[in-house]
């Protein structure tokens, strides 16, 4: 969720289209705002939100790889608000087929909010916010389990998904992982062959059963699953994305340090440059009970791969993983920067049934790393 953006009235005529599977549908009209609804996503939508920056309080910062990212979404549904010929504010969501402890249950992931800064500061992208999110519920297909995930510090979105319903569900939390000179692991392969992939799927599925919010729709993405094997037995895998972004403002000492002194500083610099800051993340993460080791060599690995020396990953606290990463896993410099990125999963469960509810609420939250970049 976020409403800064840098761009200016985005204008509806004679604009390229793409990916675009159904027609705008007039749904609501406020103040004489109106609000559409379609399936997939026109191209001066990709273009607005390619302008927008996250944050409010705290990090402020951009994705450099909009396009590319709702290309690769699922399942998209948009919402958007016009004034005249302009683009006021979208909301843009992620249908996907989510898992509470092993119960498939048809889900929404917020992924992207937007709002002309034009409109801001007068009150109407709340109402429009609300009203989108109103509308969505009804005219939304399934409309089972509605999340998103929210920064401590971005108090407007917080506002608004609490005023509509959205509930806390669990924190979560940023960690870096870097090496100012990464290892390459000769063991690292790449998934390929079916069989391997339904292997992976076979480990994943076991792994996660007791979670909640389980997809894999992002596992195998660009070919980019990573497997350490021993005697033809997978002991570690991960999904990689790389992404780039552009960091405006970090809060505190260490934010300042990072965005006015790392980039005149050699070798730091090429860890992360706020203007260009370019990394891997990982999920779908697995690894044998005892073999952490092994993840931390694959991981370290992809970063030497790829010529990389930084990776962000976000986990839920009560992850397995966490306490382990915390205590040894030898994050290095990234994370001194990154660590005080607080942040939770907010729902909508009032369709769910009171059983389904209380799997979402027992299970530990799966974090799908490509929502998040």
């Amino acid at each position: 969720f976020y409403f800064q953006n840098r761009a200016r009235p985005c204008s509806f005529s004679n604009v390229p289209r793409f990916m675009i599977t159904t027609e705008p549908k007039l749904v609501a009209e406020l103040d004489n705002f109106k609000i559409w609804l379609k399936k997939g996503i026109p191209k001066h939508i990709v273009d607005f939100l390619e302008t927008a920056r996250y944050g409010t309080d705290g990090a402020v910062y951009e994705h450099l790889m909009v396009a590319d990212r709702i290309q690769h979404m699922h399942d998209p549904h948009l919402a958007y608000a016009t004034f005249d010929e302009d683009l006021v504010a979208c909301i843009l969501l992620n249908r996907v087929t989510s898992r509470q402890q092993g119960e498939r249950v048809d889900s929404y992931y917020i992924r992207y909010f937007n709002a002309h800064p034009k409109y801001k500061g007068q009150g109407i992208t709340k109402k429009l916010s609300i009203l989108f999110i109103e509308e969505l519920r009804k005219h939304l297909p399934g409309k089972v389990l509605f999340y998103a995930a929210m920064e401590d510090g971005n108090g407007r979105s917080i506002n608004i998904v609490e005023r509509v319903g959205f509930k806390k569900l669990a924190p979560f939390k940023t960690l870096g992982f870097s090496r100012f000179f990464p290892k390459k692991s000769n063991r690292i392969s790449r998934v390929v062959h079916r069989e391997e992939e339904e292997q992976v799927i076979h480990h994943l599925e076991s792994f996660y059963q007791n979670y909640s919010l389980v997809h894999f729709h992002n596992i195998f993405q660009k070919g980019q699953y990573y497997i350490i094997k021993n005697q033809g037995e997978i002991l570690a895998g991960v999904q990689m994305h790389k992404t780039i972004w552009r960091v405006a403002s970090m809060p505190g000492l260490s934010g300042k340090f990072l965005i006015y002194a790392v980039p005149h500083i050699p070798v730091l610099n090429k860890m992360i440059h706020p203007q260009h800051f370019e990394f891997i993340t990982f999920e779908g993460i697995y690894y044998q009970t005892g073999k952490e080791g092994v993840l931390l060599e694959l991981m370290e690995g992809l970063l030497a791969q790829e010529q990389l020396k930084t990776a962000i990953l976000w986990l839920a606290e009560s992850h397995p993983l966490y306490p382990f990463l915390i205590q040894k896993g030898q994050l290095g410099l990234i994370h001194q920067f990154v660590k005080d990125a607080n942040a939770y999963l907010a729902v909508d469960d009032q369709y769910l049934t009171p059983e389904q509810q209380s799997k979402l609420k027992a299970g530990i939250p799966y974090i799908s790393t490509f929502d998040f970049i």
